[in-house]
């Protein structure tokens, strides 16, 4: 190491991971509950693929299922297994062996293994016989749904104008909530538009201008004082208040939507079964539209006319609203309870929509 230089994280990661290897051991022995023969890739579109188990698997011949694994979290470690005698030795392993190369291991903190485990690294996590579900504690959800509440509250009575600390602060916890509910990461770039809104280059509803752009807008200035303080911005601290962007509130009321149960939404992390989405009768056309869901019963098949609202929206607008419609009503019916749902679109405005919370204005 360099003089001056300090001990980097990266160090400790490194040797805890070298300990893990030791602690795993020899991949052939065949009393060691981590041993496995071979990788099983268990990926849709294959004829064999079973969605209830992982796509990425380490198999062991000799017991006939997924070898046992530990995962750590910082400094918090968990084990897991096919059976309870099998988690138990899993623990010992890793206890024993941490501890003969010199690592704590708070044996008094080690909780009998479960398949309601409690909340670890943002999530809690339930195990049933037919699925894996992920969600959050009450408390954690309680906590969201005040937090959205307060700055949709906020946003109408106070003209959309937020206190910086308050929302650079809600909405740092609002992404860790997305770590398990990714469906709210498009809803959250409104908080990201309004809080960095004050920095340069920025256009009127908070998204970046392009470089020529910005240059263009400069050059419009006639003041060159005025310009220069144009060409400041964002350089300075921040400031105590910021003012919300025009897509701030459908934002909130969208996550005010996602939240609104009393109880936190579980989340399949594995399910029994599938659907796909397949477009059918000439997709979205500028008079009618057409989808079809192939689910487990059959094919169900939508199609109908637009009204005169709808008929005068963009194609891309048209399209993705055929496809949420469709899947929509199937979730209203009960179809897709449990069920790992496969969206393919060409559509890259509605894939930047979905993935980057980039407006696809009335899509739902």
């Amino acid at each position: 190491m360099f003089m001056g230089f300090t001990p980097s994280p990266y160090h400790s990661v490194r040797f805890y991971y070298l300990a893990e290897e030791f602690v795993v051991g020899d991949l052939q022995e065949v009393d060691s509950p981590l041993r496995w023969d071979r990788v099983i890739l268990n990926c849709p579109g294959d004829p064999n693929w079973d969605p209830q188990r992982p796509e990425v698997m380490k198999w062991d011949d000799v017991r006939k299922c997924i070898v046992g694994a530990i995962v750590t979290f910082v400094d918090d470690g968990r084990g897991s297994a096919r059976t309870l005698e099998l988690t138990w030795r899993v623990f010992h392993r890793c206890a024993g062996r941490l501890q003969h190369l010199g690592i704590q291991v708070a044996l008094w903190k080690v909780r009998p293994p479960l398949q309601k485990p409690g909340a670890w690294a943002g999530s809690t996590f339930v195990v049933e016989l037919a699925s894996i579900k992920k969600s959050i504690t009450q408390k954690k959800w309680d906590k969201a749904k005040r937090i959205v509440k307060e700055a949709l509250h906020n946003l109408l009575e106070n003209e959309g104008v937020f206190n910086y600390k308050t929302l650079e602060s809600e909405r740092g916890f609002l992404v860790h909530v997305a770590g398990t509910y990714e469906a709210i990461n498009p809803n959250l770039k409104g908080y990201h538009l309004t809080i960095n809104l004050w920095r340069k280059k920025r256009q009127e509803d908070g998204w970046k201008m392009a470089t020529k752009e910005w240059d263009d807008y400069l050059m419009s200035i006639e003041d060159e004082d005025e310009r220069e303080i144009c060409r400041a911005l964002g350089t300075a601290e921040h400031p105590e208040f910021v003012e919300a962007v025009p897509r701030f509130k459908a934002d909130l009321k969208a996550l005010n939507k996602f939240f609104e149960s009393e109880s936190p939404v579980e989340v399949p992390v594995r399910s029994k079964h599938v659907a796909y989405v397949v477009y059918g009768f000439g997709d979205a056309s500028k008079e009618g539209f057409g989808n079809s869901l192939l689910l487990n019963d059959g094919l169900s098949i939508h199609i109908g006319i637009w009204n005169y609202a709808s008929k005068d929206k963009s194609s891309n607008f048209r399209e993705f609203r055929n496809v949420v419609k469709g899947i929509r009503k199937e979730g209203e019916r009960g179809k897709l309870k449990d069920c790992f749902l496969f969206f393919a679109t060409d559509n890259s405005r509605v894939e930047n929509t979905l993935y980057s919370g980039i407006p696809l204005v009335n899509c739902c």
